[in-house]
């Protein structure tokens, strides 16, 4: 309780950070890519998990399974849970680092973890969201439990945090990458603390023992749940090693791009996302430098290894990972600005400025993907109306893409701001989007490559000649 009143000003900023940074996700509703398949085909998408190893993404379902999927609630509870994980993760490297310990570090730190693009896209994914915001928490767990073992190397502490890490990498893969930046960053943190050569071995070798550790029980334990269910693993997490698949150079030139994209753009068409990132990798350099005059060589790997942890899977894979799942980013460029900090008044001034243009950012994102999804409802509405005569007995089948948007320009992210008429080209989740909104149609993709060539002289939607009735399809052509 005394903690809580002695960093309330942390606790009160944060919060209020993140509840502007969120609003209109959190005082609208609209859902995007992969919600849909999961609001209409349930029990299809948890199987799909399990094949690709989230068994504790799938078990987390079934414990939660007594809250309603209703997307508002949906959103408070996440953004909610992520505000409480900043904090935690503040307060657990607060207790070994100082300097983290003042109140505008620490608004900062939180700040620039709450107001992450990488964040907004990861709980876009409604369908998953809560349960990440929760296993975001039970990772700091883990690491307070790290943090525990480092001061008398208990082997205790370092069980619950193979255990509770296992747990998190079985709901996503990506806290791996996370759990090696947070280790290099708490290794900062001993050293800071002039912790002994001899302990701060035991450490590094300690850290990488129990994330080989929970590894093999990660995959162990994957492959008991599949062989109980008899289910087959997905092929989803091996089509995307690149090593096997690509040349060399072409591997080499996917970790660049994943490099360059992190750090100083990975949405080319919004800069904006990319200047903290930029100036924060900037004074990082700056400050290995400054470590290199002074001999602190280990100082400076750490610091290059905190910088390259959050393109790590992108090294292992040889292939661009998804920004969504890089959430190591946001911690390292925390702890970018936290070492760098300076007591300066322009460097506060300019940091509050690029947290502001981060979130006003975000705030764009949020508001063009609503737009997007209101567009989608209309499109969806508009098509039904004028078939859904047939649809009791007719699948329907839409040949070619088109963007809801009707010639409006929208900002798009990875994912945020794109339709489920035209996703990666293609419009095969519109039938899927169509009947999450409660419309009764269902769809035959099976038939695609057969209507395409039927429809191949027909005009594009909304011509009233784009649509097709035949004896067992509705043919709509959007292009």
């Amino acid at each position: 309780m005394t903690k809580l009143k002695e960093n309330k000003e942390v606790i009160i900023a944060s919060f209020f950070i993140i509840l502007v940074a969120y609003s209109i996700k959190l005082f609208s509703y609209s859902y995007s890519i992969d919600t849909e398949i999961y609001m209409v085909q349930k029990l299809e998408m948890l199987k799909s998990w399990l094949a690709i190893h989230r068994f504790s993404l799938v078990a987390m379902k079934y414990l939660t399974n007594w809250i309603p999927f209703y997307l508002p609630l949906i959103n408070w509870l996440t953004i909610l849970l992520f505000w409480i994980s900043n904090l935690f993760a503040y307060f657990n490297l607060s207790q070994i680092s100082p300097k983290l310990k003042n109140k505008k570090i620490a608004i900062f730190f939180v700040s620039v973890i709450s107001t992450s693009p990488i964040f907004l896209e990861q709980f876009n994914f409604t369908l998953q969201s809560m349960e990440i915001a929760f296993f975001l928490n039970l990772f700091e767990c883990s690491v307070f439990f790290l943090i525990k073992y480092t001061r008398n190397f208990k082997y205790r502490y370092a069980l619950l945090t193979i255990l509770l890490l296992t747990c998190c990498i079985g709901c996503y893969q990506s806290f791996v990458s996370l759990f090696i930046t947070m280790s290099m960053i708490i290794d900062w943190c001993l050293i800071e603390n002039q912790i002994t050569k001899e302990k701060n071995r035991k450490y590094i070798f300690s850290t990488i023992l129990i994330l080989l550790i929970s590894l093999s029980l990660y995959f162990l334990l994957g492959d008991i749940i599949l062989s109980y269910f008899q289910l087959s693993s997905s092929g989803y997490l091996q089509s995307q090693i690149g090593w096997r698949s690509v040349t060399i150079v072409t591997c080499f030139l996917n970790i660049l791009k994943s490099a360059v994209r992190s750090y100083f753009g990975f949405l080319f068409h919004m800069p904006s996302f990319s200047v903290l990132n930029a100036f924060l990798l900037l004074f990082a350099f700056l400050l290995m430098v400054k470590q290199l005059k002074q001999k602190q060589y280990f100082k400076t790997l750490l610091i290059l290894g905190v910088i390259t942890s959050p393109i790590l899977m992108s090294i292992i894979l040889g292939n661009p990972e998804p920004i969504r799942a890089c959430l190591s980013l946001p911690f390292t460029l925390a702890f970018l600005l936290w070492i760098t900090y300076q007591e300066k008044k322009w460097y506060r001034y300019l940091i509050t400025v690029l947290v502001i243009i981060q979130m006003l950012t975000m705030l764009r994102f949020e508001y063009y993907d609503l737009k997007r999804y209101q567009n989608d409802v209309a499109m969806a509405q508009q098509i039904y109306e004028k078939v859904k005569e047939y649809t009791h007995d007719h699948a329907l089948v839409f040949v070619g893409s088109k963007d809801s948007s009707m010639n409006q320009k929208m900002i798009k992210g990875e994912v945020m701001g794109y339709s489920f008429f035209d996703y990666d080209g293609l419009s095969n989740r519109a039938v899927t989007f169509m009947e999450s909104l409660g419309l009764h149609v269902y769809g035959d993709l099976n038939f695609v490559p057969e209507a395409e060539i039927i429809l191949k002289n027909y005009p594009s939607y909304p011509d009233e000649s784009s649509i097709l009735i035949t004896e067992k399809h509705i043919l709509i052509k959007l292009s």
